[in-house]
């Protein structure tokens, strides 16, 4: 979550599958959704309702962090990818970054 990092580790994490598929870490519990992305056009990208495991955070930061992370994923409309860094964005607004593993020179517009 920009400019704050993760509340309490572990991070929140996100794997995008080339067949649509997103699955990751909240810090609490794993998750999964469809998504949609256009990699070659205006960089938009959008998540399906996500579905979460349901184990008990540790504290209420991580409950407050999954809480944050799940909102964030569910308003995202576009990312931007530069080098190593993914930032998911809603309403032209940095809402998440991720360091990814592979490096990578794709920009998307929004």
């Amino acid at each position: 979550m920009p400019g704050a990092g993760p509340l309490v580790p572990p991070a929140p994490t996100l794997e995008l599958s080339g067949d649509g598929r997103a699955v990751g870490s909240t810090g609490v519990n794993r998750w999964f959704a469809p998504y949609r992305a256009d990699a070659a056009g205006d960089g938009s990208l959008t998540f399906g309702s996500a579905g979460v495991t349901r184990m008990a955070a540790a504290s209420a930061d991580l409950a407050t962090q999954e809480i944050r992370y799940l909102d964030a994923l569910s308003r995202t409309d576009g990312y931007r990818l530069r080098g190593q860094r993914l930032k998911l964005r809603s309403d032209r607004r940095t809402v998440l970054v991720f360091e990814t593993d592979k490096p990578d020179d794709t920009t998307g517009g929004r």
